[in-house]
């Protein structure tokens, strides 16, 4: 067998497929449940002194939701490979921190907790931390997860200094790679339990974005139709 038909072979066996489409399918229904709960927390009267969750204040959901799903997502993918124990809430650990620290990027300069420049310089390194620990945590190696961890969050400090305006939008996003890519990393380049290729984890880690951000693209798309009687 030559080296491109072991390639196909290891993206399309049992497992690699499963995996693909899996990610697809909890993508795009991520996407489209993030798009629901936008729509029911723009039409609530959520709020308090200087804030609220009505209107365009709902954005606040796929901005802290959706990195959330794509940590969690790439959590869940990277310990399926390795076949480790603490899977699941190794998956839910990773999820939960980027869902509090993207809400703490939001919310804490609306409490008082400290400026937003603050609390986006402070997240990326908690979520740094975050990412190494749960590689300690699931058997790993440090120095590989560490890398792994400063480059995601490098790539952090690049789009916040070629793309500062974006910064409310780009430092919740950024919080995910910056979480889950020592898990990734450390997955592809360690041996694994045999259940998924390094190519497998590879392709259903690049889709799972795309699919989440195509769910809610799709769901809002068919929610306007629905709206507006069209077709």
């Amino acid at each position: 067998m030559d080296s491109t038909q072991a390639a196909n072979s290891r993206l399309s066996g049992p497992s690699a497929r499963r995996l693909i489409v899996l990610s697809l399918l909890v993508g795009i229904g991520g996407g489209a449940l993030l798009l629901a709960l936008t729509v029911l927390v723009s039409r609530s009267h959520i709020g308090g002194p200087g804030w609220t969750l009505s209107g365009n204040g709902a954005l606040v959901v796929p901005f802290a939701g959706g990195p959330a799903l794509m940590a969690a997502g790439w959590a869940a993918l990277a310990l399926f490979r390795k076949g480790v124990p603490h899977s699941r809430a190794a998956t839910a650990l990773a999820g939960a921190s980027v869902l509090v620290l993207a809400l703490l990027e939001v919310f804490a300069p609306v409490i008082g907790i400290g400026s937003q420049e603050l609390i986006g310089a402070i997240a990326p390194l908690v979520a740094l931390l975050l990412g190494v620990a749960l590689v300690a945590w699931v058997g790993g190696s440090i120095r590989t997860a560490a890398v792994a961890g400063v480059a995601a969050w490098l790539l952090f400090l690049l789009s916040v200094f070629l793309l500062r305006p974006l910064f409310y939008i780009l430092g919740p996003l950024l919080l995910a790679p910056i979480v889950a890519w020592p898990l990734l990393v450390v997955s592809l380049v360690e041996h694994s339990s045999g259940r998924m290729s390094r190519m497998g984890l590879l392709v259903a880690s690049i889709l799972l974005p795309f699919a989440l951000f195509g769910g809610v693209v799709g769901a809002g798309n068919a929610l306007s139709a629905l709206l507006t009687g069209g077709p």
